[in-house]
């Protein structure tokens, strides 16, 4: 019963009050941030009192250090142009550099959330590139 409770409660807030208060998906930088803290003090009281020296030293740095590296490369990994939220989710646009025969172009991708909706080359001697589920095979 909670658990349903719960539930109802995180798609209400997700999908109606956050896309009127947030333009772009902000609260995955909150929960990131929270679950550092959260770690940090837990490890900290609870785990280092235990473990003392080196080990807890190291496990108590694991625990700061993986979730902001990870954060790090999944944010830094794309050049966003346009982000967009409603009450489905959240729309993107970013350009990524690929291989494309030998040679490195620029590519715009349109995104669902994680999902990829699309890709065109932005050179535009590549303009009939089929690059999505729409490909020839399809």
């Amino acid at each position: 019963m909670l658990l349903t409770l719960g539930g109802s409660i995180g798609s209400g807030v997700v999908g109606l009050l956050l896309p009127q208060i947030l333009d772009s998906n902000n609260e995955f930088i909150w929960f990131v941030v929270g679950v550092v803290v959260v770690t940090t003090v837990s490890v900290k009281n609870f785990f280092l009192p235990l473990h003392p020296g080196r080990k807890g030293r190291f496990i108590y740095y694991l625990c700061l250090g993986v979730p902001v590296a990870v954060f790090l490369f999944v944010t830094s990994s794309e050049h966003k142009i346009l982000e967009l939220r409603n009450f489905y989710g959240s729309l993107y646009v970013a350009d990524r550099e690929v291989e494309y025969e030998g040679e490195q172009i620029q590519m715009r991708y349109l995104f669902n959330g994680s999902i990829n909706h699309g890709q065109q080359p932005q050179p535009t001697s590549l303009a009939s590139f089929k690059g999505s589920y729409y490909g020839e095979g399809s």
